[in-house]
């Protein structure tokens, strides 16, 4: 299961190859601090794993609105 710290979002809209996610409001930042740690936030051109069952769809960072 993946842990709820490194839960970004939601699927809202599913288009053919296209998925548009709803990012929670407090993950909109460039960086996240996680047991003291600094961790990059996802940006354009960087990946993202969405859970499907008991496969994982990894989609690529196109843009952020």
């Amino acid at each position: 299961m993946l842990n709820d710290f490194y839960k970004i979002g939601k699927v809202i809209k599913v288009s053919g190859q296209r998925i548009l996610i709803r990012v929670f409001e407090n993950r909109n930042s460039h960086i996240l601090v996680y047991q003291g740690q600094i961790i990059k936030n996802v940006s354009v051109g960087g990946f993202i794993k969405i859970p499907k069952g008991y496969n994982n769809i990894i989609g690529k960072i196109e843009a952020i609105w």
